[in-house]
């Protein structure tokens, strides 16, 4: 799903935030320690002879290779769903609204919306050293109405963002009050 498929003919992108990578970091050390460990595996296979660990015939070298093929042809369709959500994910400021979209895995995604004038509040969070030191952190946006309250996290600079937030809030308002005047 394109962004511009999801704007009206009026209004127009003015910026889109996606995760911080270190949102990302984690899963790839997940990945990286799922890769070697079949390399780690074999090392112990072909260290430890092979009769008192295990009786496979034939070519152990062949075997190791093998199964590493195989191991990684199961992991690294995983690594591409991660990196391909965390893609995906995020939040987009329009002259009217804001859109934030969630993706969830290859073939489903969440994209909820709401108008800029009916922002009641911005919170940002950032909480621990990690997060202060690389300047990221969670985005909450309280709306007038029953709407839901939208939770952007891992998301980068979220005092600038919230600044540009609330000033494109202001300007939503004093459009929509110039109307009503006219």
């Amino acid at each position: 799903m394109k962004i511009l498929e999801l704007i009206d003919n009026d209004e127009e992108i003015l910026f889109t935030v996606h995760k911080h990578w270190f949102a990302l970091l984690g899963k790839i050390v997940m990945f990286v320690v799922s890769a070697l460990a079949p390399i780690a595996f074999v090392i112990l296979f072909n260290v430890v002879p092979t009769e008192t660990l295990f009786s496979v015939p034939g070519n152990q070298t062949a075997l190791s290779i093998a199964f590493i093929f195989i191991w990684l042809t199961f992991v690294l369709p995983f690594v591409f769903v991660v990196w391909t959500d965390h893609y995906l994910d995020s939040l987009v400021l329009t002259t009217n609204r804001i859109i934030e979209v969630e993706q969830k895995g290859l073939f489903a995604r969440e994209v909820s919306s709401f108008r800029l004038d009916r922002v009641q509040d911005i919170t940002t969070e950032i909480t621990g050293v990690i997060p202060t030191m690389l300047n990221f952190g969670n985005l909450q946006i309280q709306t007038a109405g029953e709407s839901k309250e939208f939770k952007a996290k891992y998301i980068p600079d979220p005092r600038g963002v919230k600044l540009k937030i609330l000033r494109e809030h202001d300007e939503a308002v004093e459009r929509k009050f110039d109307r009503l005047r006219e």
